[in-house]
């Protein structure tokens, strides 16, 4: 290489811009970060706009003087038409009624966004433009000299708020990106907050799901104990016994009946339908009939038609109704209470599982906006040359 080729590589090398430099910021240091923007960027803003308000304010004192001058113009002794003088001053007073509406329009204009309050100038600007344009130029047929002073009054305010807001472009630039980075974060703070009450409602539904499987345990293992018991195999044996016996009296009792004869009974007190029914319904169903036939009033009417014996009927119904009260042991009660007890855990924990679904499927939603705010967040960084430390690129 030779050494102009050197020297122009080096030239070369030196007209390379600079890289501008990113700051890089921890994410728990975001907040401090935000906070230190948005009272930058509103100083400077309100700085601005005091600058605004000042030249408005001297404005107002400029165009009244102008209007005092306008309004002191004595035409009766210019030697032009008549006419031509009336029209001229008519337009005049046009002009100056827009010029003080315009000053009127200024003075309310108080907003607190800078941008806002140039642009509201800007329309009042706009708007006195069109309604004074026309008084103005015929107004300058004969007062031309005094018109373009008012008229350069309100052109040098105009040049002035539009160089105020040229000069700080990248300001109101600056503050969109400020204000959208920090409505982004507060909307990332109220989603922490959310985030960490579901997660504190996750703990206690958690905790209460583990109370409701410790006293699930306890309760199985109670009734392993009843099953296990000696009271239990007591109990169990008596409820053969029982059932032996309820067996046995049924036994009896399906001898006792096969010594009725229904079809007989039946042909005997068909005349009588109460009777007739009571025995049609020993006939098809004997026991179910007997446990409610309080009197028993099929025992007479056995006796005095086909004159049988069966007044045994009573003690039976008597033992039969005692073991069917006695079929359900004490072991088999505290069981069944267990049993329903447990139903009841279960019901319980199906609808705490069914609530930490939800919350669950809240928190990941939450988790899915949380990360999309902090693109946000970002993105609002990334013009002001700030990037978040261990944030997904």
């Amino acid at each position: 290489m030779s050494f102009l080729d050197k020297i122009k590589k080096f030239l070369q090398e030196e007209e390379k811009p600079k890289e501008e430099k990113i700051e890089v910021i921890p994410q728990k240091e975001l907040q401090d970060k935000v906070n230190s923007l948005v009272k930058s960027v509103k100083e400077r803003n309100s700085e601005i706009k005091k600058q605004v308000k000042e030249r408005s304010l001297q404005f107002s004192r400029d165009a009244e003087n102008a209007i005092k001058t306008l309004e002191k113009i004595d035409l009766s002794r210019r030697k032009e038409y008549e006419k031509m003088k009336v029209v001229v001053l008519q337009n005049r007073d046009t002009y100056i009624s827009c010029l003080n509406k315009f000053i009127k329009d200024i003075r309310k204009i108080e907003e607190s966004d800078t941008v806002t309050h140039f642009n509201k100038i800007m329309i009042a600007l706009n708007e006195f433009g069109k309604a004074s344009h026309m008084p103005y130029e015929k107004a300058t047929i004969l007062i031309g000299k005094e018109m373009a002073a008012s008229r350069d009054t309100v052109k040098q305010f105009a040049k002035d708020v539009s160089d105020i807001g040229q000069n700080n472009r990248a300001l109101f630039e600056e503050t969109k990106f400020v204000e959208r980075l920090s409505s982004s974060f507060e909307e990332l703070k109220q989603s922490e907050a959310l985030e960490e009450d579901i997660q504190k409602t996750l703990a206690k539904l958690n905790l209460k799901i583990k109370d409701r499987e410790i006293d699930k345990e306890a309760l199985e293992k109670e009734k392993i104990a009843i099953k296990e018991s000696k009271s239990c195999q007591e109990d169990m044996q008596k409820k053969e016994n029982q059932r032996a016996e309820h067996s046995k009296i049924r036994g009896e009792l399906e001898r006792l009946r096969q010594r009725i004869d229904f079809k007989a009974l039946s042909r005997t007190y068909h005349h009588d339908p109460k009777k007739a029914e009571l025995i049609k319904s020993y006939s098809r169903n004997f026991v179910d009939t007997l446990q409610n036939d309080e009197n028993l009033s099929i025992i007479p009417l056995v006796h005095e038609s086909q004159s049988a014996d069966i007044f045994e009927l009573k003690e039976l119904k008597s033992r039969l109704t005692q073991t069917e009260s006695q079929m359900i042991t004490e072991t088999e009660s505290r069981l069944s209470d267990l049993d329903s007890r447990l139903r009841s855990i279960d019901m319980e924990k199906s609808a705490i599982s069914s609530s930490i679904s939800e919350e669950t499927k809240k928190l990941e939603k939450l988790k899915a906006k949380k990360e999309k705010i902090l693109l946000d967040i970002k993105d609002s960084l990334a013009p002001l040359k700030i990037a978040i430390q261990n944030i997904n690129s």
